[in-house]
């Protein structure tokens, strides 16, 4: 097929009722594609996709399309204007995109199509849609049409919408102030009362972490074919339910550390599935162009949930002890859970047909980010940083201990500092991507955050050198956050709908990923050399990383990206 490529139009205002065709258009009227008995959307598309390799391998001639879909009362359009996996691979000639909203559920197979305004349309734009003359060519347009009711859309932006993201803005917030109680809960649990030696502690860290490295890529999956809402609440309910095993085994005397690691790792497990269905909840909740504020409120809300929660765990453990102290997380799931049960509008999945393989999913998730444009550069900045950040950060307790002699104070002092750098950085970067582009604000954050990193190693003893301590860990944290919120922004803005999870979670999993095995490079290249070296090496692979972007589209990414849902819809 010879291909004409141009912006696709968005959906235009039907012409005005009782328009008669032209005798040319009533000629060359269209009958609409067989109905499809499947109501699953990537079923659909499956058929859908048959249908246009069928097509194209038929005809000689140069084709274009107008995509045509009757869709029931606030019924989102875009996933009966599907073929959007077909238009990215092949990059046809898209004339317009058509929809006609039907009165009530049904109406789509007992109406007359021709007397629909948006079909009428459809019907002058096969007939009369004009091919410029120099090129040759011959046209044929050829109308794809469903007549599926779609996937009801989250009215984003709507009242009903900012009470629901309200709702999991605050429960996000509770239930991470009760993880940061947890987290601090946990091991003092392990080594006051079951006296855990270092080995046990660090296989207990290493449980609660595996899962953001092993369970990232299915996650995203399972959010594309599973209720959020639903994910949502099962998760709250079933960490709670994990989390009081805990005091429930030590009333029994059976608390052991296997019991622990247990426990830590179904946390862990939860927590991916929990925060990817979060994520994939603000495009839906968020209003148009309000994508990024939404990062940003709720970064900002796990910011201050995270500082508020290490205090309030600090003073549990010493009032009653760290196996009731942990009793504040399971309660911080329950309210979490109440507010997922307040969130209503998010879009329920249609009956499901029969799908590609987990695996196969994942494979889309991942070429598709690897493809991209912006989220390949994206990737490998955030691997660089990630690995580095792990080399850096691993011995930086130790460091400021031993070295610059900061004391546990001290050391509070600095994470104080860190946390409201986190804060600030996440309220001010919708703000500085307005003015300055996300471009800026990613490639300019990440070149911050890495030296930020050299602080520590120039540092020394001192009350001066603790106050400069604490402003390179604010500054710091406000460029991780900026960035943060931004990138996840993008991704999410230029992914389709239909792998937004994924794309996002394929994300999740190389940051993890190169965190995970920074860390784990680091114990045996500070043998060799030593801890000085090591963070040197991870100080240098941080500073990299920004180049990446500076040479790559993303960092002359002028202003947020359109997302896809809406130069589609």
């Amino acid at each position: 097929m010879s291909t004409l490529t141009r912006p696709a139009a968005g959906l235009v205002p039907p012409p005005p009722a009782g328009r008669a065709l032209p005798p040319r258009a009533r000629a060359l009227r269209p009958a609409l594609a067989a109905a499809s008995p499947l109501k699953d959307p990537h079923a659909l598309a499956a058929w859908r996709g048959t249908i246009d390799r069928t097509v194209l391998a038929g005809s000689g001639e140069t084709l274009s399309f107008v995509l045509y879909a009757p869709t029931g009362p606030g019924g989102d359009p875009h996933t009966d204007l599907a073929a959007q996996q077909f238009a990215e691979r092949h990059r046809p000639l898209v004339v317009d995109r058509i929809v006609d909203t039907m009165a009530r559920d049904g109406q789509a197979s007992t109406d007359q199509p021709e007397l629909r305004r948006g079909y009428a349309r459809t019907l002058r734009l096969s007939a009369d849609h004009p091919l410029p003359s120099s090129t040759g060519l011959r046209r044929r347009t050829v109308t794809t049409a469903s007549d599926t009711t779609a996937t009801p859309a989250a009215p984003g932006g709507s009242p009903s919408a900012r009470h629901a993201l309200a709702a999991l803005l605050v429960g996000e917030g509770t239930s991470y102030a009760g993880t940061a109680v947890h987290q601090l809960a946990l091991p003092a649990l392990a080594v006051l009362q079951l006296q855990a030696t270092p080995g046990q502690i660090a296989l207990l860290a290493f449980a609660a972490k595996l899962p953001a490295l092993v369970v990232s890529l299915p996650a995203g999956v399972v959010l594309d074919r599973y209720a959020i809402r639903a994910v949502l609440l099962v998760t709250d309910l079933a960490a709670a339910t994990a989390v009081l095993a805990i005091p429930a085994a030590a009333v029994l005397g059976q608390l052991t550390m296997p019991a622990l690691y247990a426990v830590a790792l179904t946390l862990g497990i939860l927590s991916v599935l929990h925060s990817a269905a979060t994520m994939a909840a603000l495009p839906r909740l968020a209003g148009p162009g309000l994508l990024h504020q939404a990062h940003a409120r709720l970064t900002a809300a796990i910011t201050v949930a995270g500082t508020a929660g290490a205090g309030l765990g600090t003073l549990l453990v010493a009032a009653v002890g760290p196996a009731r102290a942990i009793l504040a997380n399971a309660a911080s799931f329950f309210v979490s859970a109440w507010c997922a049960t307040r969130i209503r509008v998010l879009p329920v999945p249609t009956a499901r047909g029969k799908r590609p393989s987990m695996v196969g999913e994942i494979r889309d998730g991942v070429l598709h980010s690897a493809r991209h444009p912006l989220l390949n550069p994206l990737l490998l900045a955030l691997a660089g940083t990630g690995f580095g950040t792990g080399l850096a950060s691993t011995y930086l307790a130790y460091y400021l201990l031993t070295t610059a002699q900061v004391g546990a104070t001290g050391l509070g002092m600095i994470m104080a500092a860190s946390s409201l750098g986190g804060l600030t950085g996440a309220l001010l970067a919708p703000r500085l991507v307005h003015h300055y582009g996300p471009g800026v604000v990613l490639s300019i954050g990440l070149t911050v955050y890495a030296l930020t990193h050299a602080a520590p190693l120039i540092a020394g003893p001192g009350l001066a050198w603790l106050m400069a301590l604490a402003a390179a860990g604010c500054v710091q944290h406000a460029a991780a956050c900026a960035v943060g919120t931004t990138q996840r922004s993008v991704q999410q803005s230029v992914s389709p709908p239909y792998l937004g999870s994924r794309t996002l979670q394929t994300s999740f999993c190389v940051i993890a990923g190169s965190e995970t095995l920074g860390a784990l490079a680091a114990g045996p290249l500070a043998s060799l050399t030593s801890v000085l070296t090591t963070m040197l090496i991870g100080l240098v692979l941080l500073v990299l990383a920004p180049w990446v972007l500076w040479r790559s589209p993303v960092g002359r990414l002028a202003v947020m990206p359109t997302p896809v849902n809406a130069r589609t819809a």
